[in-house]
């Protein structure tokens, strides 16, 4: 089944019912940890190495050369960030003059907008059995902002709109009430969508966009951001990651100057990292090395204000550090399907957004890649429609690479055991599988999506994680997925557990340790629900995801 038919079928039967979990029984591996001392660490630094060069295999880095200069995209961003905002609003005026008593539910027009910019990723990859050249009139609809969904073509039923209708209808409003929400509120979107398309377009065009005055201030563990009323926070350590990934990637005229040089690998790990907050420190002072890290600033500005907006940190939890490193030792992991450069651990990561995420290194959408070998991770957004078609896509290239000889193409897929899921079942039945690896939820945490700026890096995951290892036969011999391959991918995700301070700050009890009723409404990637979403990306690619 093609990715457009498993998208098509998981949107005309949207999830809205409990999950037919897997519900594993614990296996003792966290318990066997505390047994031997080993402490569940509070604070880590969740990346690898930054200096660390991508595979040669790896996709090639989005390019950057058509990106808008850094203070025209941080502008844009803002214009986004507002629009969003007046957009979530106005989904709250509507219900509430519709009679809804109680607030929306967390994430209800998160999920819708997520599913929006998916259907509008699937419609606009469908060739038309007319031929004719379509129009890239941002009123028309047919211009797509990767945030802000836009116009649905006529003779087309949007099912994003219809699970909005149908998920307010259950919070408590008249059929015809929720149906005229859901259609005002689409053509709010509409029109906000246009008018960033047009701005996006003038300037395109040669016309300039005022800069945002933009201001960095350092503390003593985190860095803000800030113009104007918009704020973000990232560590410090997040920050010098960062700022190494910009000064590989971004253009060279962006880059800080060329006196600032990366310690050798040598150096004590993070030493890099914080060496870049040190010296954006330094500069604060308006000197020439302080304007000279401005393009690095307003980039990170647009990127870390692009996934605030979109309250998508529940969506991008990721695979801790520990599992990482166990299975790039074992299966050379080169490439994240899915991840952002917040919370990329692999030299090479796919992610939602080129746009903001390309002076960091994105390759782009997972969905663009064409390898015919390697060894990459994938841990997408978890929601149906994604999984789905991430399961058709991988089939896809492991019989690319199958039939155009030995070559050894690999994926480590990481999905909740949601057995219900099209995704699940198109993977357990996979030709091309060679392990499954079920833990359960009791026995391991994920890397929170919100840690480059949290104290704590990890959280208990609610549900088991079915992890997934798929390869031709060259792979399957140049990585064999082994007993011992097994038991060390349960130590290393046992080891991501957040520690018991950690819990007590986020509010854990002992004896729930994160554990959901099943039934319970999803608020989060961990906790997601489906017919909709990474309620972060617009054509996701990436995790972490």
């Amino acid at each position: 089944m093609s990715t457009k038919s498993h998208a098509k079928r998981a949107r005309s039967q949207p999830f809205l019912g409990r999950h037919d979990h897997t519900a594993a029984p614990s296996s003792g591996e966290a318990v066997l940890l505390a047994s031997e001392g080993s402490p569940r660490t509070a604070r880590c630094q969740l990346w690898a190495d930054v200096r660390q060069p991508p595979p040669r295999w790896a996709p090639p880095v989005a390019a950057v050369g058509r990106l808008l200069q850094p203070e025209a995209a941080a502008s844009l961003e803002i214009q986004v960030a507002v629009s969003v905002h007046r957009l979530r609003k106005r989904l709250a005026e509507l219900c509430k003059a519709s009679g809804l008593k109680a607030k929306l539910r967390p994430l209800t027009f998160e999920r819708w907008r997520f599913a929006s910019k998916w259907e509008e990723g699937v419609e606009s990859s469908t060739p038309k059995d007319t031929g004719k050249k379509r129009k890239r009139s941002a009123g028309s609809g047919s211009s797509s902002h990767p945030v802000l969904p836009g116009h649905v073509p006529a003779g087309r039923t949007c099912s994003a709109d219809k699970d909005l209708a149908t998920e307010l209808q259950r919070q408590g409003l008249s059929p015809e009430a929720a149906s005229t929400a859901a259609r005002e509120v689409r053509r709010e979107s509409v029109r906000l969508a246009a008018e960033v398309c047009k701005t996006a377009h003038r300037v395109s065009s040669g016309k300039s966009l005022p800069a945002p005055l933009l201001k960095a201030r350092f503390h003593r563990h985190s860095v803000d951001l800030v113009s104007g009323i918009h704020l973000v926070k990232l560590s410090r350590a997040a920050y010098g990651k960062l700022a190494l990934l910009h000064r590989r990637y971004a253009k060279p005229e962006e880059r800080a100057p060329p006196e600032l040089k990366v310690e050798p690998p040598e150096q004590e790990e993070g030493a890099a990292e914080e060496l870049e907050a040190s010296l954006g420190e330094a500069g604060q002072d308006g000197s020439l090395e302080s304007r000279a890290r401005l393009p690095l600033h307003l980039r990170l500005f647009a990127m870390l204000l692009r996934y605030k907006t979109l309250r998508g940190h529940g969506f991008q939890a990721a695979v801790g550090r520990p599992v990482w490193q166990a299975l790039q030792q074992r299966l050379a992991l080169g490439c994240e399907c899915f991840a952002s450069p917040l919370n990329a651990f692999l030299p090479a990561f796919g992610s939602a957004f080129p746009d903001v995420d390309a002076p960091f290194g994105s390759r782009g959408s997972f969905f663009q890649f064409r390898p015919l070998s390697g060894s990459f991770a994938a841990n997408p957004p978890f929601v149906h429609s994604i999984m789905d078609a991430m399961a058709d896509h991988l089939t896809d290239l492991l019989q690319a690479s199958a039939s155009k000889g030995d070559h050894a193409l690999s994926f480590a897929v990481f999905v909740p055991g949601w057995r219900e899921c099209a995704g699940f079942a198109a993977l357990a039945a996979s030709p091309f599988l060679k392990r499954l690896v079920l833990v359960a939820a009791d026995d391991h945490g994920f890397a929170d999506g919100a840690s480059h700026q949290r104290q704590d890096p990890y959280r208990r995951s609610p549900y088991d994680t079915a992890c997934f290892f798929l390869q031709t036969d060259k792979a399957a011999r140049q990585w064999p997925v082994t007993d011992e391959v097994e038991a060390e991918l349960r130590r290393a995700f046992a080891q991501c557990l957040p520690s018991a301070a950690a819990e007590l700050r986020q509010g854990v009890s002992s004896r729930a340790k994160g554990k959901q009723k099943a039934g319970s409404k999803p608020t989060s990637k961990l906790e997601g629900s489906t017919s909709s979403r990474k309620a972060t990306t617009a054509r996701p690619t990436g995790k972490k995801k």
